[in-house]
């Protein structure tokens, strides 16, 4: 995923006051093509799926990065490994403060 492209223009849209999400367009094919695959073919939407649990682990684990804002030194530098959810030196050394989401 080209990450210029996904964070211009509308980017990704995350609302804390609603259960909405809204990804970018640039992986809309994707992730169509392994809904497709797991539901026997069904187009998504936005309407309820009842899935078994075999069907629902096949579903593809989108990581959202969010930016950590780094304007100020932060107290957990040095450990960093103590404090789940954050992206950290091994996965990402140029932004490791940032915080990481796994969905679903």
């Amino acid at each position: 995923v080209d990450l210029y492209r996904m964070n211009s223009g509308k980017g990704v849209i995350m609302d804390s006051g609603t259960t909405d999400t809204y990804l970018h367009e640039s992986i809309a094919a994707p992730f169509e093509k392994v809904w497709k695959r797991v539901t026997g073919g069904r187009t998504y939407s936005n309407a309820p799926v009842k899935m078994e649990e075999k069907d629902l682990l096949l579903l593809p684990t989108v990581l959202i990065q969010l930016a950590a804002y780094d304007e100020v030194g932060s107290p957990l530098q040095g450990d960093l490994e103590k404090f789940p959810g954050l992206a950290g030196k091994d996965v990402d050394p140029t932004s490791p403060m940032d915080v990481l989401l796994a969905v679903p």
